[in-house]
């Protein structure tokens, strides 16, 4: 895939890892290579989305090996 956005509907049902974890609430993901990159919503130790002061969801970009696959493949 190579880089994978959530607006794209080709997109729809993507699995993403990342270091070999799923990912939850990704907006964008880099993949291939030894090192790629996720965009997600950040989350606090109790799990809640962490918001600013606009009440904003924040976000952060996480390095690592990223996979993306798509969900029919996944489930196989």
């Amino acid at each position: 895939m190579g880089h994978y956005t959530a607006d794209n509907p080709d997109h729809i049902g993507t699995i993403v890892m990342l270091n070999g974890c799923v990912q939850r609430q990704v907006i964008e993901a880099k993949t291939g290579g030894k090192m790629g990159y996720v965009v997600r919503a950040l989350r606090d130790t109790n799990g809640d989305f962490v918001v600013d002061g606009s009440d904003k969801i924040v976000m952060e970009k996480v390095w690592g090996k990223v996979e993306a696959f798509p969900a029919q493949i996944a489930d196989a």
